[in-house]
Formats: structure tokens, C-alpha cells, sequence
């Protein structure tokens, strides 16, 4: 890590101690303060615009579909609400395990998709300097080369419906690189009204015909703000705030 990436990391933890208090420095196993100044700090369009409409508060139940390291379930956790984190990635449980140990985080290694079973993740990691990122895909959502079926993993899939139950949800995280229109278009509506708030990502490889049935649910069910705009002419993400 160069000096100017070291005032930068330092300049995110400063801001973090000021304004988020709790969210302690061991929450961030990766040293990934990018990530955190997004979502933490509402440092892009997108999570800005959810962070001014809802921040997490105690005893508040929180699902994070696709939780990676942890960073929104330690920094919901850490503000104390109560937190599933939904991650299928063996390579990044190790970290999510590490980051959420003292916290009221329940762990579950399994991707979120339609139905019950099980898929195959291609997961994939890099860094800049020496922040580490890991990502990964399910089988059928994008276009797989032959390399990535060599390295895939068989893991256990859960279905949306049961991942919701009898809940109540205050707030519903979901960011699965494209696998947004699987759960949300193949879920009985209404078990998507158990959801008071979520925000999703979208992903630009997501057909037309799926994109447009999402906004249009959305839009039904909750007061939809939708978020960006990509190169495709596409909003990048929603906020959801039940009607």
C-alpha cells in the first residue's frame, strides 16, 4: 500500500469513527475501506440514497443476500440489529466467519435462488495493492467460458420463499450479480410482502424481458426508487420501502 492509498484507507476509518462508531476496524478482514466507504458511509449514489432513507437500528431483523465479507451484515449487526448474511462462497465464508464472530450474525453458506437444491458458484478473487475483493456467479445467470465449470463448486442452494419464512423483514440486502430476477420473479407475492424495506442491485446481463418485470414488481408492492443509471440505460439498483 502506497502513502496516498494509506491517507485514503485512513481518511474512510476517520469518517468511521466520527460517524459510525461501532463499526469497528476487525469487521473489515479484507481491508477492503472501498467497500466500506460505499456502503457504510454512503459513499456511491446508490447507497447514499439508501442510507438516507434507512439506516439499521436495534432489534431490527436484516437479511443480506450475497453477503461477501460482511461489511453491511457487521455494520447492521454493529448498530444492533439482528442479522442472516446468505453467502456460498467457500473462499469468502472464511473471512465472513472471521468478521461476524462477536456479533448477532447467523451464517448461512448457501446461495439464495428459486428453489431448493443444489448449484454450481464459480468463485473468483483479485486485489489492488492490498485490498482484497472476491466475487463469484451461479450456474445460468451469465455465460460461462469451459475454465470456469473446471473450478466450479457444488453448493447448497435455498429458496427465496423459505429464506423469507414467517418473518417480518426490516430490510432486505440483495446483491447476486444478476441472480436478483431469479428470487424476486419466482416468489409468491405474498411472501414479498413480508419485506418492509430492500435494496437491490441490478446487473446489466439480466435479459430485458426480466428487467422490466422486476421494476414493474417493484413497483407494485413497494414505493420503488430506482437508483443510477448504467451505460445500458439501465437503473442500477432499487430502493424499496413497503406502500
Amino acid at each position: 500500500m502506497n502513502e496516498a492509498e494509506k491517507k485514503d484507507r485512513e481518511s474512510v476509518w476517520e469518517c468511521i469513527r466520527r460517524e459510525e462508531p461501532t463499526f469497528l476496524e476487525s469487521y473489515d478482514p479484507t481491508n477492503n475501506y472501498h467497500t466500506i466507504r460505499e456502503i457504510v458511509l454512503g459513499g456511491s449514489l446508490t447507497w447514499k440514497y439508501c442510507n438516507d432513507h434507512y439506516k439499521p437500528q436495534a432489534g431490527d431483523r436484516i437479511m443480506d443476500i450475497g453477503a461477501n465479507v460482511g461489511i453491511y451484515s457487521t455494520w447492521c449487526a454493529s448498530r444492533g440489529s439482528k442479522v442472516t448474511a446468505y453467502e456460498c462462497g467457500p473462499k469468502i465464508l472464511k473471512h465472513l466467519y472471521e468478521a461476524v464472530k462477536n456479533l448477532d450474525v447467523t451464517v448461512v453458506p448457501a446461495a439464495v435462488k428459486s428453489i431448493n437444491g443444489e448449484i454450481l458458484f464459480c468463485e473468483g478473487s483479485g486485489n489492488i495493492g492490498d485490498v482484497m475483493f472476491y466475487n463469484g456467479s451461479t450456474e445460468g445467470v451469465t455465460h460461462w467460458a469451459s475454465a470456469e465449470y473446471d473450478i466450479a463448486t457444488s453448493v447448497k442452494a435455498i429458496s427465496f420463499e423459505e429464506a423469507i419464512g414467517e418473518f417480518q423483514w426490516d430490510m432486505i440486502k440483495i446483491d447476486i450479480e444478476g441472480g436478483e430476477a431469479d428470487i424476486l420473479l419466482h416468489t409468491p407475492e405474498d411472501k414479498l410482502q413480508q419485506i418492509k424495506r430492500a435494496y437491490i442491485e441490478f446487473h446489466p446481463w439480466v435479459s430485458e424481458t426480466d428487467y422490466q418485470a422486476m421494476l414493474n414488481l417493484c413497483s407494485k408492492l413497494w414505493n420503488c426508487s430506482r437508483l443510477g443509471n448504467s451505460p445500458e440505460n439501465r437503473f442500477d439498483a432499487v430502493y424499496l420501502e413497503k406502500i
